[in-house]
């Protein structure tokens, strides 16, 4: 798979499901909080890093859409062409270590997220909402970390091995 196809296919697998997913867990979440509020007064705040969460990740989604996959793809055509890219070195550099800086960001919000929630696990007196909400954090975190890998482990030094 080129670098390319790559990047089409974290935009198309993982950036269309964590943004579905992000939205309909954040609804989830506040209804979670005025059932259970009383119970589980950790959900004020599993609620707002989940926020700052699904709005870092939607900037980090951006910047990855707009700036650094376009850049990919003109590195790939230029090269499949024989041609001169406009692309420099450090561009990449910069947008390849912004991109790493987001996923610090994100990876400690996921930290907070999953202590906060006990790995994700619901009390056993938790409403059926809850259960499920908390699964859907454990679902989101594991298909980042897949989108993460792709873009750590194989996007990445496809691009530095240019």
């Amino acid at each position: 798979m080129s670098a390319s196809e790559l990047c089409d296919y974290i935009e198309k697998r993982h950036h269309t499901y964590i943004r579905q997913t992000a939205s309909e867990l954040n609804d989830h979440l506040e209804t979670c909080l005025k059932l259970e509020k009383a119970n589980h007064p950790e959900l004020q705040e599993i609620l707002s890093h989940f926020k700052e969460l699904h709005s870092e990740l939607e900037q980090h989604f951006n910047r990855e859409e707009r700036i650094l996959f376009p850049i990919i793809r003109e590195l790939q055509e230029a090269k499949e062409k024989k041609m001169p890219s406009t692309v420099t070195s450090a561009m990449l550099e910069k947008s390849l270590g912004k991109m790493n800086e987001d996923h610090k960001q994100i990876y400690h919000l996921l930290n907070l997220l999953r202590n906060l929630s006990k790995e994700y696990q619901a009390p056993e007196n938790s409403a059926p909402t809850l259960k499920n909400s908390y699964q859907e954090l454990h679902d989101l975190e594991e298909d980042l970390m897949k989108q993460f890998y792709l873009e750590e482990n194989i996007l990445n030094p496809k691009l530095i091995s240019q």
